[in-house]
């Protein structure tokens, strides 16, 4: 493998000489399997070359946080700056764990059990979508991991506790927040007095934030800034090619992060100018026709740009691993892309575009029951908070004179 990395025979025996060049040499090749470029791998190679250098043999016996923290202080003793110790823990915690020589933290211990009860619950008896179980599993997970520091069975459980844990973050939590955390927990915790594990009076004793339907504007980016956010993408960039594709997707047929992550080469027909969607909520299968702007994005970057891989995902990461995008990923391209046009918005992610679809529709003259079913929304409730953005009719009514009337 450092023969394929490095020319230079002085290079390639400095690495053989060091101290675990066969680990070291395994994770590169590990490192090229899953997409990483030579000049990557040249990269890493020094980096772990330079930390293993400090490294003892016993170290392969395993490396714990305070003896990793101790080694890059080491290996940056002459640059200490946060530049240098972010380059060296980039590269070489992974190598650690690959290896297996990365000791973990003890989790904290908690009530795992009636965690599984209630992913269970959720999956087979409720039936929720995969996006909803996965939500609420990691909330009841954090939840149960706080608790867990009291030391005290889930069965002695306690109002005060509740309280406590909503003290503890009320800086993060907004009203909005509260009121689904307040929610999540009612369910959990009527799930987990229903086969005994706590108080059956407790969940009723949870009182949510109180809400009003419609009372916010859906943060959605003005349609010229939606225009203006695709031109920035159109070049000859794979990474732009890429996010552009996706961004048509979220803002002309409104699909969610989670729903353009998750589409396959095969829900593409580009013969038929279809598109089938598997909505994340509902998980009713949409179609709808393929816009040629679309088909030629989408063409673009499956002919030319997308990696040689073995999903069947259509958007795939730009560095390796060379694995589908995930709805993180989205979020992050999306918000970045907006923050660099200078664009302000609430809530600057792929929901924007999302909303923006919806508001471009309603101004464009489509009721709301199509606009819900274009959005894939079960109900018309869902879609009822739309008609507050259609501003030529609130102009019609601010201008309406009713002096005539008094």
């Amino acid at each position: 493998m450092f023969e394929d990395l490095y020319v230079k025979k002085y290079a390639i025996q400095r690495q053989r000489n060091g101290l675990f060049a066969s680990e070291r040499e395994s994770y590169l090749r590990h490192c090229q399997q899953i997409g990483s470029t030579r000049i990557t791998l040249q990269v890493k190679g020094q980096a772990l070359l330079r930390f293993a250098s400090h490294m003892r043999i016993s170290d392969q016996e395993g490396v714990s946080k305070c003896r990793y923290e101790e080694l890059v202080r080491s290996v940056t003793s002459l640059n200490p700056t946060p530049g240098a110790i972010y380059s060296v823990k980039k590269y070489i915690r992974p190598w650690l764990q690959f290896l297996g020589w990365w000791l973990e933290s003890k989790p904290t211990k908690f009530n795992s059990d009636a965690l599984d009860d209630f992913v269970c619950w959720m999956r087979n008896d409720r039936g929720l979508s995969r996006s909803t179980v996965m939500q609420w599993t990691e909330r009841v997970r954090s939840f149960l991991e706080w608790y867990a520091r009291k030391d005290k069975p889930l069965s002695a459980i306690g109002i005060n506790d509740i309280d406590e844990y909503f003290i503890d973050n009320v800086g993060r939590w907004g009203r909005a927040s509260s009121a689904y955390m307040a929610t999540m927990l009612r369910v959990f915790l009527r799930h987990a007095a229903s086969i005994g594990r706590c108080d059956r009076r407790l969940p009723e004793l949870i009182n949510r934030p109180r809400m009003y339907a419609l009372e916010g504007l859906p943060a959605a980016l003005d349609w010229q800034d939606v225009k203006r956010l695709l031109s920035d993408a159109d070049t000859e960039s794979g990474r732009d090619i890429r996010d552009r594709a996706c961004m048509m997707l979220m803002s002309i047929y409104g699909l969610r992060r989670c729903e353009v992550a998750a589409l396959r080469l095969d829900q593409i027909d580009f013969n038929q100018s279809r598109l089938m969607v598997q909505r994340a909520k509902n998980r009713a299968p949409n179609i709808y026709p393929l816009v040629p702007s679309v088909a030629t994005a989408l063409s673009r970057y499956i002919d030319n740009w997308r990696p040689a891989v073995k999903y069947p995902e259509v958007f795939i990461r730009c560095l390796a691993p060379l694995v589908p995008i995930s709805p993180v990923g989205l979020s992050t391209t999306v918000h970045r892309r907006i923050k660099k046009l200078g664009v302000t918005v609430a809530r600057s992610g792929p929901h924007s575009l999302r909303h923006a679809c919806a508001v471009k529709l309603l101004s464009d003259g489509i009721t709301l029951k199509e606009i819900g079913d274009h959005l894939g929304h079960k109900s018309t409730s869902a879609t009822r908070v739309y008609a507050k953005t259609n501003l030529q009719a609130l102009r019609e009514v601010a201008d309406f004179d009713l002096g005539d009337l008094s």
